[in-house]
């Protein structure tokens, strides 16, 4: 659900940085007197982002959006391909940031699925600006490097914010108690509201079955093991673990098994023991995936963490 969010809000900032791009864009091409054509193309442009505002300010399903917009946002941008090709191949940079976007919003898959779509694309752009005739701009070569700088600047503007997202999305998410309160209406469906309680009392019972038997020192506890040994089922511990804010069941299972290696961390005879006893003693079996995901919920490294909770023992 916070997920959700998290791309709803991508969305609209990446919309309002094209609407810049754009402006920065008809700027410049007015400034040099360039063909009409480029300008009433770009202003076309302008026009149906700022229609996908008007939209993305409403209700609306997300994946449905981005797939419309990965189709639609390169055919727009085609006749500029065609035009710009016979000057520079940098223009094709426009496109680069895509499968990005797919391994965002979607999987890996799909990123292959696209890349696989784009390479086509590009070269039935190459084979079309090679056989249409169209009225060619005159561009001096200072102009056309300003031009290509523009570009680049534009697209790493995009991939700055793109990371930055996806680093919010890698992230462990968790609703603030205050927000989840006062999105819980807009964000779960009717059926589920009156089954809250229900919800929050299993919530409960699971909390306290961790905290009492600490299963999640078993590596290979699963949410049906879980499901069987509290009496539940996969279904309404899931949905429990959500409307507390988490994103899945490992998610959750994650935050206990991070809280106990810190525990064990602060024990007086810790120093003695390593980080491979730790980890798979708090129900990890790989290093690579405990030091992902301890850097996920504590912004550093366990050996880091461990050096700075020796140091603060000894002053």
């Amino acid at each position: 659900m916070e997920h959700d969010l998290i791309k709803r809000e991508l969305i609209r900032k990446y919309l309002y940085l094209i609407v810049l791009f754009c402006l920065i864009f008809a700027c410049f091409y007015l400034s040099i007197n360039l063909n009409k054509f480029i300008i009433c193309y770009i202003a076309a442009g302008l026009f149906c982002i700022f229609y996908s505002i008007l939209i993305t300010s409403r209700n609306y399903n997300v994946e449905t959006a981005v797939h419309c917009w990965l189709i639609l946002a390169p055919l727009y941008i085609s006749p500029y391909f065609i035009i710009f090709w016979h000057y520079s191949f940098i223009s094709y940079i426009w496109i680069l940031p895509i499968p990005f976007v797919v391994y965002i919003f979607f999987s890996v898959r799909m990123m292959i699925r696209y890349t696989i779509g784009l390479f086509l694309y590009v070269i039935i752009i190459i084979v079309l600006a090679e056989k249409i005739n169209y009225q060619e701009v005159y561009m001096t070569r200072k102009q056309l490097l300003t031009s290509d700088i523009l570009v680049v600047i534009c697209n790493i503007s995009v991939f700055v914010l793109l990371l930055y997202y996806l680093d919010k999305l890698k992230t462990p998410l968790f609703f603030p108690a205050e927000k989840q309160n006062k999105d819980r209406d807009r964000i779960i469906n009717k059926p589920l509201q009156k089954d809250l309680k229900k919800y929050k009392d299993l919530f409960n019972d699971i909390s306290v079955f961790m905290e009492t038997n600490k299963p999640f020192k078993n590596s290979d506890l699963t949410i049906s093991n879980l499901a069987t040994q509290i009496n539940s089922n996969n279904t309404y511990i899931s949905k429990a673990i959500k409307l507390k804010g988490y994103a899945n069941f490992n998610n959750y299972l994650n935050s206990y098994r991070i809280k106990y290696v810190k525990e064990l961390m602060k024990e007086e005879k810790s120093k003695h023991f390593t980080l491979v006893y730790i980890y798979t003693e708090a129900g990890f079996t790989s290093q690579s995936t405990f030091n992902r995901v301890f850097k996920q919920f504590e912004g550093i490294s366990p050996a880091k963490y461990m050096k700075l909770n020796i140091k603060e023992e000894d002053e």
